[in-house]
């Protein structure tokens, strides 16, 4: 397919951002990774490593964190919301719910969750909230 057949989809569909709301876009992109990978496999499309020029298979190591790093770490985040300031943390918090549940950008609001402190869990947290967790769809 071409370039133009593909733009040509698009503005039959009423643009891009029709494609992304219909999912039209995710299914185009979960059909061509299928289809590649079909290839692959039928080696009809080499990949090298993969299925042209494979080297003998080395024992995997399985990764493992150092519980004394663990340890520390947990002890930084203690430490970090010891120090920081509660209520600048909640505020922070409650602007980033109140930006996601509106039609502001979070950006600048998780930005300031960030400066005030607040951790990654806390943030993903409040945004999981208002959009619930993440689901893939049938697609992928």
């Amino acid at each position: 397919r071409s370039i133009r057949d593909v733009l040509h989809a698009v503005e039959q569909r009423g643009g891009a951002l029709a494609c992304i709301e219909s999912g039209y876009f995710g299914r185009e992109l979960a059909d061509s990774a299928y289809r590649r990978t079909q290839a692959v496999e039928r080696g009809e499309r080499p990949l090298v490593g993969v299925n042209r020029y494979e080297s003998p298979a080395e024992p995997l190591e399985v990764f493992e964190v150092d519980p004394d790093t663990e340890a520390a770490q947990v002890a930084a985040v203690r430490a970090v919301r010891t120090r920081r300031d509660q209520a600048a943390v909640d505020r922070a918090l409650r602007d980033l719910s109140d930006a996601a549940r509106g039609s502001e950008n979070v950006v600048p609001v998780c930005i300031e969750a960030v400066r005030a402190y607040a951790t990654v869990g806390e943030i993903v947290a409040a945004l999981r909230e208002v959009f619930g967790p993440w689901r893939p769809t049938a697609d992928y």
